[in-house]
Order: C-alpha cells, then structure tokens, then sequence
C-alpha cells in the first residue's frame, strides 16, 4: 500500500470525524419559556408554547417561599396538548422548591401550561422554565471507520488497476 493511498484514506476519515463533531456541536437545548410569576392571590395562570419537532422537554417549576409574608402550600402545573394531560406538583414548605419532569414528544406540539397555585403567605414568586432538546440521528463512529475503510480500499484498487 503506497503512503499516499494510506494519506487519503486517513484523510477522509478525519474529514468525515470533525463533520460529524461540527453537526452535534449545533444541536442544543432551547428554552421555550422562562417566565417569573408574582401573585398576591391563590389561583391560576396559563402560559401557551409549542415545540418545533420531536424531541424531550424539560418542565422545571421553581417556588420561593419566605413564610409567613412569601410562599405557597403547594404549587403544581398542567400541561394540555392534544394527547392528553401531563402534570407536576410541588409541595411548598422549604425556602427553594424545585420541581423538574421530562416528557418525550414525537413531533410538534401546542400546549396550554397551567399553573396552580394556592399562598400560604401574602404574596408568592415562581418560574416556570420549558427547555426543548430536539431529538437527533448522532453518525456513529463505526461510520467513520467505513469511510476510512472505503477510502483504503479504493486505493488499493485502483493501485492494482494501474499494475
């Protein structure tokens, strides 16, 4: 096998390495909704947002309480889509409570979010925060071990045809 036969080969793999590094690298999380909530009153409220495709979404419900003037007893949500309901709760009591759930989705969805919430003091503060991680194809590395294969055997190919 002649060096440049063996140059080529390991060339393509390399390419065909950092391409497939390149396109994971711009595959990220996105976030849908992060929205703060301030209430002087038990009760509702209702955030719409759709995801682009399939993918995960993460749900992550957050509630500061500083008892007895901030806070809840419990604070939950309720995602509507046209599957079904899908729902998360927090008990309130600690200073930082924190809540978060995942749902796999198989393609673009509407929802309606509803967030319930009932004070156990004159006010409450919380987030609400929808993160979307699309669902992606990775190129296994045996791809990049066939291209390099495929690369060293059309070398040795057309060597053998030149002979």
């Amino acid at each position: 096998m002649t060096r440049k036969a063996l140059v080529c080969s390991l060339a393509v793999g390399l390419v065909a390495l950092k391409f497939a590094n390149a396109h994971a690298a711009q595959v990220s999380d996105e976030v849908l909704v992060s929205d703060w909530m301030f209430t002087a009153q038990s009760g509702a409220n209702m955030i719409s947002f759709e995801t682009p495709g399939a993918g995960e979404i993460s749900v992550t419900l957050t509630a500061i309480n500083l008892p007895p003037l901030l806070g809840f007893s419990s604070l939950e949500f309720g995602l509507d889509d046209s599957a079904g309901l899908k729902t998360g709760m927090i008990q309130g009591g600690r200073l930082f409570d924190l809540d978060t759930t995942t749902y796999d989705l198989a393609g673009p969805t509407k929802f309606d979010a509803d967030i319930f919430g009932s004070l156990s003091g004159f006010v409450g503060l919380y987030n609400f925060t929808v993160t979307y991680e699309p669902k992606t194809v990775p190129l296994p590395t045996s791809a990049v071990s066939l291209l390099g294969g495929l690369g060293l055997l059309g070398a040795v190919r057309r060597r053998r045809a030149t002979q």
